[in-house]
């Protein structure tokens, strides 16, 4: 099968328009947040979960490797752009490229085997916090903190982020559809 330069100038400039939603529409989402002089200017972010979307939608048009790729930089990035998700004192950048990269991987694998927009997306949430809760239980068992235990880090994520949840099971199937035509 042979791959023209063309097809792979036009995958690779929708892909990169891909990562920049993953980067853009958190930083809108969260000078929103700002603007807002909210106590909290993340709250916006834990909220709509807007750098989700990108991740998404990169590993169901484009694959695992790609949904990964979007995944593990994304919060790295947009950290270094903007400082946001911070890294410290609590490492939610860390926690947030750990669980992107797997919901890119699980999503993109499943979108891959079913074709099934709802399977591989609720797969991808359901599967890519029990990664999130792994990597923070070891962590726990690591340093002990009392503070920061996983399960209610991860009951608290889904809770804050019930509306983002509930916007991306509504948006990403009808996008990938649509680009899939």
């Amino acid at each position: 099968m042979e791959i023209s330069v063309k097809k792979i100038k036009e995958k690779s400039v929708s892909f990169l328009l891909a990562f920049g939603i993953t980067l853009i529409i958190p930083w809108v989402v969260h000078y929103i947040g700002l603007g807002l002089n909210l106590k909290d200017p993340s709250f916006l972010g834990k909220t709509f979960l807007p750098m989700h979307i990108g991740v998404f939608l990169a590993a169901m048009i484009y694959g695992p490797f790609e949904g990964v790729l979007v995944g593990a930089l994304a919060p790295i990035v947009s950290f270094m752009v903007t400082g946001m998700p911070i890294a410290a004192p609590f490492p939610m950048a860390q926690i947030m490229t750990i669980e992107l990269t797997a919901y890119g991987f699980i999503t993109g694998a499943i979108y891959n085997k079913t074709k099934n927009e709802y399977i591989s997306l609720i797969s991808g949430m359901l599967l890519g916090r029990v990664v999130v809760f792994i990597a923070l239980s070891m962590n726990f068992i690591m340093i002990k903190n009392p503070k920061f235990l996983p399960t209610s880090f991860i009951v608290g994520g889904i809770m804050a982020g019930l509306v983002g949840i509930v916007i991306q099971l509504a948006i990403i199937p009808m996008i990938v559809k649509k680009l899939k035509k």
